[in-house]
């Protein structure tokens, strides 16, 4: 045998591995470029949701400038009829200091008062519609409300419905954990592919990248097959635990205190109903958390729905309830939502006062 032969028989074996190692590593690549454009899509959704609140902010700045608006020109126009009145005042007294020009006097004061009866029109079309502006201000202060707890029994939906998912995903998980150590077959393909990941780790060709990873997707295909979603789900538990402030309306007529719930009028139906489904579920959750959470009585408080907005009709007062400080409701694997109890804002208790007038 030549040199050059023997040279090629020993390097043959390492030259077939460094093909393998860099197949290998050229699916770990691919799978890093796959997670990286979900955590971009992921933001971009976020974004848009950012969007969606600004855009509702600036409706009420808009709001509020127009009412403003009108307020100085009602302000402008009263100065007007003011100012009008003296006119006639003076009129008048030059009506009867001057008998001689009673006729003249006469006209220049029936000009002025039909003057002032048209300012006076004026008057009332802006009141009647800076009127008309201050009850959609209100109304857009009051729905801001129950859509800030809409979303959020909209948000607490989401994280049920992960909690279920990461429930399965755990259940499949710990199912491949007891079944590669008892099962040969499921072993062998475990074995396989963390292998596979450990060659894919290292600096590789592209050859040998692109064969580890198709050899990567194999094993993971035959194991997702068998436990499905199992991959994908981590053994220990992750927390998603979330803050927001819930409402209440001290001092109502009634000399009862409302808390206002985060679930939404169709679930508390359903649920009054006798429903089993999701929504009724965590609507029923929500209730017995709040309950267990505060030191109700029911004999003086009772849930009910006012206006489409769910909420607790207490007979506590600002003191207990700034006790109680917050309350946290668990969604098991979907984490959970620590609710701050807060005194509504001043501009909504108007505007909730406006309606209550009405």
């Amino acid at each position: 045998m030549t040199l050059q032969e023997f040279v090629r028989d020993s390097s043959r074996e390492a030259e077939d591995a460094i093909r393998l190692v860099d197949k290998k590593l050229a699916e770990y690549l691919s799978s890093k470029a796959a997670a990286s454009l979900r955590i971009k899509q992921a933001r971009g959704a976020a974004e848009a949701n950012r969007a969606i609140g600004d855009e509702r902010r600036h409706n009420v700045e808009e709001l509020s400038a127009r009412l403003r608006d009108i307020e100085r020109k009602i302000a402008e126009l009263q100065l007007r009829r003011d100012e009008q009145k003296r006119l006639v005042a003076e009129a008048h007294s030059k009506f009867v200091d001057a008998q001689n020009s009673v006729s003249k006097s006469r006209k220049a004061e029936e000009q002025e008062q039909q003057g002032l009866r048209h300012l006076e029109d004026q008057v009332k079309e802006a009141e009647l519609e800076r009127n008309r502006h201050k009850d959609r201000l209100t109304e857009a202060k009051s729905s801001a409300l129950t859509a800030y707890l809409n979303a959020w029994w909209k948000r607490m939906l989401e994280l049920t419905a992960s909690q279920e998912d990461k429930k399965r995903g755990h259940e499949a998980r710990r199912a491949l954990e007891e079944a590669r150590h008892r099962d040969a077959r499921v072993g062998g393909l475990w074995e396989a592919r963390e292998e596979w990941r450990r060659i894919l780790s290292g600096p590789l060709s592209v050859l040998v990248r692109t064969t580890a990873q198709e050899a990567l997707k194999r094993s993971e295909a035959e194991l997702e097959k068998l436990f499905p979603g199992a991959l994908d789900a981590a053994l220990e538990e992750s927390s998603n635990d979330e803050i927001a402030e819930l409402y209440y309306k001290p001092n109502s007529a009634d000399g009862a205190l409302r808390l206002f719930l985060p679930v939404a009028e169709s679930a508390w139906k359903s649920m009054a109903a006798g429903g089993h489904g999701v929504e009724s579920a965590l609507a029923s959750q929500l209730f017995w958390q709040f309950a267990k959470s505060l030191p109700v009585k029911m004999d003086n408080s009772e849930y009910l729905v006012e206006d489409g907005r769910c909420l607790l009709r207490t007979g506590l007062g600002e003191q207990a309830i700034g006790e109680v400080g917050t309350v946290r409701v668990s969604l098991g694997l979907g984490g959970s939502v620590a609710f701050i109890l807060s005194p509504l804002p001043s501009e909504i208790l108007e505007a909730m006062g406006d309606e209550d007038s009405d």
